[in-house]
């Protein structure tokens, strides 16, 4: 499984006025568009600006992930890979409870499927 992450380059202040306006005016949201994606100096300031707090880490524990940057640094990449098909079962269990207690990423960020 490959998952990108991206974070629009804006406060959530301003996301949520362009959003509110969207809205409003029935345009489709763009923000990455709209306000352009911020550049990452690192893997790690870009986890921890995206704040990926996943899962326990128990369940972390269940998925060997590598973690890169590409598109000149304007997204974080993260391959997962599973030693078995119960450990992806109880990872994605894990994940959906952390996006039913309110998501686990920073508002500005999307997140994209490559796998």
């Amino acid at each position: 499984m490959k998952y990108g992450y991206r974070m629009c380059d804006c406060t959530v202040d301003e996301l949520n006025i362009y959003k509110d306006h969207c809205y409003q005016h029935k345009k489709i949201l763009t923000p990455i568009v709209e306000f352009g994606a911020v550049k990452f100096t690192s893997v790690e300031q870009a986890k921890s600006l995206i704040r990926h707090i996943l899962i326990p880490q128990q369940h972390a524990d269940l998925a060997d992930a590598l973690w890169t940057l590409a598109k000149e640094n304007t997204m974080l990449l993260k391959e997962i890979k599973f030693k078995t098909k119960n450990a992806a079962e109880l990872y994605q269990e894990a994940v959906e409870r952390a996006w039913a207690l309110g998501g686990h990423l920073d508002p500005r960020t999307e997140q994209s499927y490559y796998e």
